[in-house]
């Protein structure tokens, strides 16, 4: 294979990967491990995950519940964290 040929495809595999989260500043430990270890759409599932599970404590509770703003940004109310750590989240 060219040495070409080769950049362009770990470029484009490059380009492909997950991306990345907006912050880089954290207040929840599952959010931080979650970007860190597969951006935006692993912080998505790790938050998914904890919300099936939160959901027995508050069966109302969605993603709005805390979040002003979805995709991309996914901003937090100002709640948010008070609601998240009440139901379990570190």
């Amino acid at each position: 294979m060219s040495r070409a040929l080769l950049v362009l495809l770990l470029g484009l595999a490059g380009a492909a990967s997950a991306e990345d989260c907006e912050t880089t500043h954290f207040e929840t430990e599952l959010v931080r491990t979650a970007c860190e270890r597969g951006g935006k759409s692993a912080a998505r599932s790790a938050m998914s995950v904890f919300q099936k599970k939160a959901k027995q404590q508050r069966s109302s509770l969605d993603c709005k519940s805390c979040h002003s703003t979805m995709s991309p940004s996914y901003r937090l109310k100002p709640t948010a964290l008070e609601q998240y750590r009440a139901l379990g989240g570190t």
